[in-house]
Formats: C-alpha cells, sequence, structure tokens
C-alpha cells in the first residue's frame, strides 16, 4: 500500500481503514507527521501560537484522535499588547524594577549584564520577535561563566516579566537553555612565588597597581578608582561596587606607605590607566614570572598572609569587602599550606625526639 494521508478522512472512513493499516504505514493530521518512537508509543509534534506541543497515544489512531482533541481544544492565542523593541524594554525594566530597590553594587552589575553582554551581543528589534534561540546565540558569546550566569538571570527576569505584562506570546525565560555557575575556590601564592612576583613586578611599567593589590587586598576595581584624595594620615578609603561593603576604610599599611611615596601626583588617580592596559600588562607580569596566577590570586594571598599572621578572621573580611566572614574563610584563606606544613613540621621533630 502507498502512503495514506488522513487529513480530510471523515471517523466513519477511518474505521474502515484502520484494518488495513501497516505498522510501516504514515498518518497525518492538518499536515502533521505522527511517528512511532523507540518505546513503541506514537507521537506528533504541533506548533501553535509560537509553541511546539507533544502528543502522544500507544496507537496510530489514538495519536491520531489525541491530536484532533488538540485542535478542537486548542489553547486560546495569546494577544500581545504592545510593540515595545527588545532595548526599550531593558531599560524600562531596569528603571521600573531594579532602580530604588538594589544596592549600587547590584545596579552597577545589571548595567553591565545589559550594556556589554546584552545589548553587545545582539541587535535590537521588536521584543515580540525574538526568540529563544536568538538569546542563546547571545549568552554562548560571553566567555565568563559567572557573567554567563548573571545576564543570563537578567534575560530570565525581565522576560517573565514582560510575558507577563502581555509583551511577549511565549515565556521565553523557559525555553532558553538554562545557564549555571559553580564559585571556584581561588588560590593564593606560594611562599616561592610571593618572593618571584614581589621581584618581577617592579620590572614592569604598571606594576606598581599590582603591587598595591598584593598590599592592600582591594580587588582590581578598587585600584583603579583609587584617588588621592582618599588616602589619610592612617587609612586608604577602597571604592568597589562589587557588593554593599565594597566601599570601605582600610589601614594604611607601612608596605602601602612606603609603595605609594614612589608614585607621583600627576593625575587625581593613583594609577590613572585603563582596564584593558591593566590586563596587558598583567599577562606580561605573568610571563615575567613563569607560572599562571590571576589578579585575584593577590587578593587571595593577602588574605592568606594575613590570616598565617593570626588576624582575626572579622578583621580579614572587613579588610576584603565581605559582609560575613565565612565567604572569606571559604573562598579567600588557603589554609595554609605553606605555613601548615611548617607548623607540621615542628610537631613531626617534637614527636620524634
Amino acid at each position: 500500500m502507498g502512503k495514506i494521508d488522513k487529513e480530510d478522512i471523515k471517523e466513519e472512513e477511518i474505521k474502515k481503514t484502520v484494518p488495513l493499516l501497516e505498522e510501516e504505514q504514515i498518518m497525518r493530521y492538518k499536515g502533521i507527521t505522527i511517528t512511532k518512537r523507540k518505546d513503541g508509543r506514537y507521537m506528533a509534534k504541533p506548533t501553535y501560537n509560537g509553541k511546539q506541543y507533544s502528543i502522544y497515544g500507544k496507537t496510530q489512531i489514538e495519536c491520531y484522535e489525541n491530536l484532533k482533541l488538540f485542535f478542537k481544544n486548542k489553547p486560546a492565542k495569546r494577544e500581545v499588547t504592545k510593540s515595545i523593541t527588545l532595548y526599550e524594554w531593558l531599560d524600562k525594566w531596569y528603571k521600573t524594577y531594579k532602580v530604588g530597590k538594589l544596592k549600587p553594587g547590584s545596579l552597577y552589575q545589571i548595567q553591565i549584564c545589559i550594556n556589554k553582554h546584552i545589548k553587545q551581543n545582539i541587535e535590537d528589534r521588536p521584543l515580540n520577535k525574538l526568540t529563544s534561540i536568538d538569546i542563546d546565540v547571545a549568552l554562548s558569546k560571553i566567555e565568563s561563566s559567572r557573567m554567563k550566569k548573571y545576564t543570563y538571570d537578567c534575560w530570565c527576569e525581565s522576560l517573565r516579566i514582560a510575558y507577563r505584562s502581555k509583551l511577549i506570546k511565549d515565556n521565553l525565560a523557559e525555553l532558553i537553555i538554562p545557564i549555571h555557575h559553580t564559585r571556584i575556590k581561588g588560590t593564593a601564592l606560594t611562599k616561592e612565588q610571593r618572593i618571584i612576583f614581589l621581584e618581577k613586578a617592579p620590572q614592569i611599567k604598571y606594576g606598581k597597581v599590582f603591587l598595591f593589590q598584593y598590599y592592600s587586598g582591594c580587588r582590581p576595581q578598587g585600584a583603579r578608582n583609587l584617588k588621592w584624595s582618599d588616602i589619610k594620615e592612617d587609612t586608604i578609603f577602597i571604592n568597589e561596587t562589587k557588593s554593599k561593603n565594597g566601599q570601605r576604610w582600610i589601614p594604611l599599611f607601612e608596605k602601602l606607605k612606603a609603595l605609594l611615596s614612589t608614585i607621583s601626583k600627576t593625575n587625581e588617580r593613583v594609577f590613572p590607566i585603563s582596564e584593558t592596559t591593566i590586563k596587558v600588562q598583567f599577562e606580561e607580569l605573568k610571563a615575567l614570572c613563569g607560572f599562571e596566577f590571576t589578579q585575584k590570586s593577590l587578593r587571595h594571598t593577602f588574605a592568606t598572609i594575613c590570616a598565617e599572621n593570626g588576624i582575626n578572621e572579622n578583621t580579614i573580611a572587613k579588610w576584603l569587602g565581605h559582609g560575613n566572614p565565612s565567604t572569606t574563610k571559604k573562598y579567600y584563606i588557603d589554609v595554609l599550606s605553606d605555613f601548615e606544613k611548617e607548623q607540621a613540621s615542628k610537631i613531626n621533630s617534637i614527636f620524634n625526639t
């Protein structure tokens, strides 16, 4: 027998035809093919109102009947109330649902996601013409796992509100591929690496910015933002926006005082260099040092040195700008590979006497 297209066959004609159907024959309804699954069931996948559905049946006829029933009771078509572009919606979502409700650090993070990781990775278009594939492609262009997760969260929240407000037909937040990020515990420099770092950093043009991070425990942003007016007789104001504790005062340690005394005050900022320049200089520094590490490693090293020398955890957390000391202990203090080896050797010598 040839292929049987049942789209227009009446109910009584179907019943007459059923006994003659073979397993390999094809049935369709409204142009939608019914296929056999590996588990023996039959399936059809109609698309309606921009969304794909799965219809099942134990037999071809049962699947056919369920498919007919689907079209008979098909979901009501969702009407879009307004026409607004993607960029317009993101700006409106930010101002309406975020400004005034979040801390400055969180608002800054959302602005980075919108301006750098959404608008630069996807062109503006009517919001109701946006597809989940468009968003998946835009997210795939973000290299940092952490920033990809932050941006994914912005997409999802803004899209859910757009769907609830009837600006889009489908809740695209449910259709885009989920993004997950696991925060990786950083590592401090070993004692041998610290010696090499302190020797090599002064050899590059802007090495002092990395020495500042090493001696202060601040983030790269804190070093870039530092102004001469932030430096007082015994303290330094660190201006970071990552968290509510990012803006903080730390002691003007002797090493910091000595380092700052070697820098001329020719600009309002202590380190008037761009983020791009700092990244290029850091790559040069790593090449000189001959081992892999990150700028965050300098912050981890500061925390570890503090802990090695008995500084209270709450104090270290305050200097690093952490609201919870457990964050400091979990992610920033490597307790304390080299230091512990030295302490263990003392115990070994005691037991060996």
